[in-house]
């Protein structure tokens, strides 16, 4: 039997995967523990739900900042510090819950930081990514980054309510912290060579040389999706696409009111969710061989609408399972293209910047459309909402499908 070498477990793309898949279970036993916390220190569904929208927000302003700061400098070292941070609020998040008398202040301020630092490691990612993947693997590097995160998100969700049980409040988010310094010492062997003292594997000169100005940078990054026609439509299509984020917080009412179910049915749910997700992502390097990026962007986003649409006219559970399975399997796919094109699509100089604002403008209307989706499945019917958000999948994926710019995307490599 091969025997695997120490050189190999330390590859760069193992290093990358398994700090994000390590420090995604941290975020999921993180959030949980907050929102749990919150509603049962306030019984309010609004105090939790302002957790939700501080996070979106602190992302929707924060984000163009944070990509070009990761343009400015060597990214996997920006993830290093990233990580290393976000252990040390967690650490004094905890001596600031246990020591100060204002814990509501203590709560909502540790989430703002926290995601405030979290805001860099998207693009920083991304930038590593594309400097220690070839062009035509990206794809399939980050189906399996979806992929390792599912399982994350599993373990997670697991383990979260027995960490709070035995460890407490305090306990659970300290052992966030630890999968955060775990990740930061994984991506502290992460290696980029070089071609010469100025230049990394891409040929690009790297930024933490470049003096310039941040409002400079972050209008040369706006500027570099305006004249880029395709990710242009492409930031514009998410846009678009994210109005159906208003059925984000209503699963749970989705399985009570039409399924008939508890809190049990809900989390089966999300488990054949999740494993529609990993397998989605471990699919991708199939998936692109039968179908260009162009056009398999859009089949994967309208056979995900109308999976969704057809979610909320069936109250048969074990159906509901199966749909929600499939629906999560081609979002994914649509989600691993779009995330793949915007690394290929853009030199390494930028890529940080335009990651930033790619998820400022794609995310802006998320806080809106998730309101909205409360407001309107108070007043009318929660599968109405879900017929309206998967009818809008299909009707945005089938205006821009026809696009020709879009339909020549036909591969990854150039």
């Amino acid at each position: 039997m091969k025997k695997l070498s120490l050189n190999k477990i330390l590859d760069n793309r193992n290093l990358l995967i398994s700090s994000i898949g390590v420090s995604s279970i941290g975020d999921t036993v993180f959030n949980i523990t907050i929102m749990w916390f919150i509603y049962q220190e306030t019984q309010s569904a609004i105090s939790t739900s302002i957790i939700g929208v501080l996070w979106h927000l602190t992302s929707i302003f924060i984000s163009p900042f944070a990509g070009t700061f990761v343009d400015r400098h060597t990214p996997n070292r920006v993830l290093l510090w990233s990580y290393f941070a976000s252990g040390l609020i967690c650490i004094l998040f905890v001596l600031g819950y246990i020591i100060l008398e204002y814990r509501d202040f203590v709560i909502y301020s540790s989430v703002f930081l926290l995601n405030s630092i979290n805001t860099f490691i998207m693009p920083a990612k991304n930038r590593t990514l594309g400097k220690i993947v070839q062009k035509e693997k990206i794809p399939q590097v980050n189906g399996l980054i979806v992929s390792v995160n599912q399982i994350s998100d599993i373990i997670g969700n697991s383990i979260s309510g027995l960490l709070i049980g035995i460890l407490g409040f305090a306990g659970s988010i300290l052992f966030d912290s630890i999968t955060f310094f775990i990740a930061s010492l994984l991506i502290s062997h992460l290696k980029i060579k070089r071609l010469d003292k100025d230049q990394n594997i891409t040929g690009f000169v790297e930024t933490n040389q470049y003096k310039g100005n941040y409002k400079k940078d972050l209008i040369d990054g706006i500027k570099f999706i305006l004249r880029h026609r395709t990710m242009g439509k492409l930031v514009l299509l998410v846009l678009l696409i994210n109005i159906s984020s208003l059925v984000g917080p209503l699963y749970i009412i989705l399985v009570n009111e039409q399924f008939k179910g508890g809190p049990t049915e809900y989390g089966i749910l999300q488990i054949f969710g999740a494993l529609g997700s990993i397998i989605g992502g471990l699919s991708i390097k199939y998936f692109n061989k039968l179908i260009s990026p162009g056009k398999g962007l859009f089949v994967s986003w309208i056979i995900a609408g109308i999976l969704m649409a057809f979610l909320s006219v069936t109250s048969l559970m074990i159906v509901g399972y199966i749909i929600f399975f499939f629906y999560c399997f081609f979002l994914v796919l649509g989600n691993i293209i779009f995330s793949s094109l915007k690394i290929v699509l853009v030199e390494d100089k930028y890529r940080g910047r335009i990651e930033g604002v790619t998820y400022s403008l794609s995310s802006i209307l998320i806080p809106l459309s998730t309101l909205l989706g409360g407001i309107l499945a108070e007043y009318t019917n929660v599968s109405i909402v879900f017929t309206f958000s998967g009818l809008w999948i299909v009707f945005v994926g089938i205006i821009f499908f026809f696009d020709k710019e879009l339909k020549q995307l036909k591969h990854f490599k150039n």
